[in-house]
């Protein structure tokens, strides 16, 4: 059987364009644009894996952590505003390729599941981009239980 483990929501703001010309060198994106009109593809990823049993979020996080690649300028919890999923804590970064970007990780648990959700995009970006990604933030909860066959 099939369990939903977290639900949230997404909307494109009208500075969304798709990118019909393949600027971006995507097939088929939503882009925006920066301050030198290049076209980004901001993106929101989500990882999930099973856990030990035992497994809470704050070691769960300080693993991940441990591998991760990007400098950490804020952290949240439910009750900071940012989030709602109470068994969550979230991060603020940055790290640079070859772009300035800004990031917002969530690690969560939930029914033995070990949940990530990078929000990702660059500098040039963000101020566009942050209502958006806060938007998806405060959406992830979790879910009810998927009506069962009959």
């Amino acid at each position: 059987s099939t369990k939903t483990l977290l639900a949230g929501t997404f909307t494109a703001r009208p500075f969304w364009g798709r990118d019909v010309d393949g600027s971006s060198g995507a097939e088929a994106a939503w882009v925006c644009w920066d301050s030198l009109n290049r076209s980004i593809i901001p993106n929101i990823g989500v990882i999930i894996e099973n856990v030990a049993d035992k497994m809470d979020v704050v070691t769960y996080s300080a693993k991940k952590r441990g591998s991760a690649s990007f400098d950490v300028t804020a952290m949240f919890i439910a009750g900071d505003g940012k989030i709602n999923f109470v068994n969550a804590v979230g991060y603020k970064g940055t790290y640079t390729d070859a772009f300035e970007h800004i990031v917002y990780v969530v690690h969560a648990i939930n029914n033995k599941k070990g949940i990530q959700i990078i929000l990702d995009t660059t500098t040039g970006t963000f101020d566009q981009i942050e209502p958006e990604f806060f938007e998806v933030l405060r959406s992830i909860r979790k879910s009810k239980e998927p009506p069962k066959p009959s």
